[in-house]
């Protein structure tokens, strides 16, 4: 009995020291790919710890894909996580999951004065989820069609309301749908031209009231940095806004920006 209590005291000791300095968080991160919880397309993706929790910098845009980390640096209050990140595509046909698009991105998290013994403990969880299963659990109710998933997601503790804002779709009875009328042509870049990358770039997003694109997702990607081009493309885009019974509405629309042969 008393070797069964030492042995769990020992237990319980490594795991109160687990994830305390950057080598321990980046062996514990580098044990499978994880899924962002702020599902951000971005390069680069920055974070700030302020009274216990993990804050996130809206993204200028969201995707669903796996993070692989490859290295972790702290210094001075800065926390730096280094790996590469996978567009997952979902294919209607077959229902699975492909990564693709492999990018290097970079999680930026400002600790300040806070205690790393204290928050390095917590980011694991606080930056992504367990598994693929609860990355897919936790989209939002708008975008989830997109990814196979029928049922609403379970709004709990102190989720914000506007984290996941209420869209209409563009078909429904009695709505008129938008109209654009300003669109901006996406730049290539070096690499797409110098391999001779073409093809499309799925993007969702919603159309706000006021004609304004926003909430937009990286759907299918095509990689060499067309993929940001895409989004930065479509974040210009000027609508005429949806109307039901007159009045401006926010509405869900899917498009494909083309990248043409060089």
């Amino acid at each position: 009995m008393a070797g069964w209590l030492i042995a769990c005291g020992l237990l319980l000791t490594r795991m109160s020291v687990a994830q305390t300095n950057a080598p321990d968080l980046e062996k514990a991160l580098k044990a499978h790919p994880l899924e962002l919880r702020s599902y951000s397309a971005d390069a680069v993706a920055n974070y700030t710890w302020a009274d216990g929790k993990l804050a996130v910098t809206a993204p200028h845009g969201q995707t669903l894909g796996e993070f692989s980390t490859k290295s972790v640096r702290f210094k001075k209050g800065h926390l730096i996580v280094e790996g590469i990140r996978n567009v997952l595509v979902y294919d209607k046909k077959s229902s699975t999951f492909t990564p693709a698009a492999p990018i290097e991105m970079r999680l930026e998290i400002e600790l300040g004065a806070a205690d790393p013994a204290t928050v390095f403990p917590a980011l694991q969880d606080a930056l992504f989820y367990p598994d693929r299963a609860a990355g897919l659990a936790g989209l939002p109710n708008w975008i989830r069609g997109f990814y196979g998933i029928t049922t609403p997601r379970v709004e709990t503790g102190s989720q914000a309301a506007d984290s996941d804002p209420v869209s209409i779709d563009p078909k429904t009875p009695g709505v008129t749908a938008p109209k654009l009328s300003l669109s901006v042509p996406p730049e290539s870049t070096e690499a797409a031209n110098r391999e001779n990358i073409h093809g499309h770039v799925g993007v969702v997003f919603q159309v706000s009231p006021a004609g304004k694109p926003d909430a937009l997702w990286l759907l299918r990607p095509l990689g060499y940095g067309l993929d940001q081009k895409a989004l930065d493309a479509v974040r210009k885009y000027q609508f005429k806004p949806a109307e039901k019974d007159g009045k401006p509405v926010r509405v869900t629309l899917a498009i494909e920006v083309t990248f043409d042969a060089v």
